[in-house]
């Protein structure tokens, strides 16, 4: 993202045989400034916020990073075990759960599925891979959990998240990170 001062758009304008003003002009006109004289133009990041504003921005840009990375695995984790449940314990195997995949179900599955009480190879080889990735869905959830308090804590240093989350309908924790995260700073941003 590069900050255009409007005195290099509007010199562009004032040598164009075409002198008119629209948004779709203006965007061209902006283009060729940043093709033409890059030098002149400015990280927009930086020329627009704050250095405590750029450090949180950053550090909640590397959370939100590492937390995508997390929630996909989990759910590639989540899509073979429920082929797996299925295969093992039948159609029926969450029935009595709300969320398939909560710390309550994880447990339940845990303690039901028995390496000792298997006497079938095949089936004992299946239970030991649905162990194996119910202990690393636990580990992913409780990592995702501490990530959400990672930014909860640097969300504290920043007003803007609150104000973003106060003022935008809908707008939770998360996507509000994610928004600071992208534009560093709201000062701009009138409404």
């Amino acid at each position: 993202m590069r900050y255009v001062p409007g005195i290099l758009t509007e010199r562009h304008r004032k040598q164009s045989i075409h002198r008119e003003k629209s948004d779709r002009v203006d965007a061209l006109r902006v283009a060729k400034v940043i093709l033409t004289n890059y030098e002149e133009t400015l990280p927009a990041k930086e020329s627009i916020a704050n250095q405590d504003e750029r450090a949180v921005a950053t550090s909640l840009d590397f959370f939100l990073v590492e937390r995508r990375s997390l929630v996909s695995e989990k759910t590639i984790l989540k899509n073979q075990l429920h082929a797996m449940l299925h295969q093992c314990l039948g159609d029926h195997y969450a029935d009595q759960f709300t969320k398939p995949f909560n710390s309550k179900s994880i447990i339940y599955y845990l303690k039901t599925l028995k390496p000792k009480m298997m006497t079938d190879p095949e089936q004992l080889v299946l239970v030991m891979s649905i162990r194996r990735r119910l202990e690393r869905l636990k580990l992913l959830i409780q990592q995702v959990k501490e990530i959400d308090g990672e930014m909860a804590k640097t969300a504290k240093t920043s007003k803007t998240i609150d104000h973003l989350r106060s003022s935008i309908k809908g707008c939770g924790h998360i996507t509000a990170c994610t928004l600071l995260a992208e534009v560093t700073t709201i000062r701009r941003i009138s409404n």
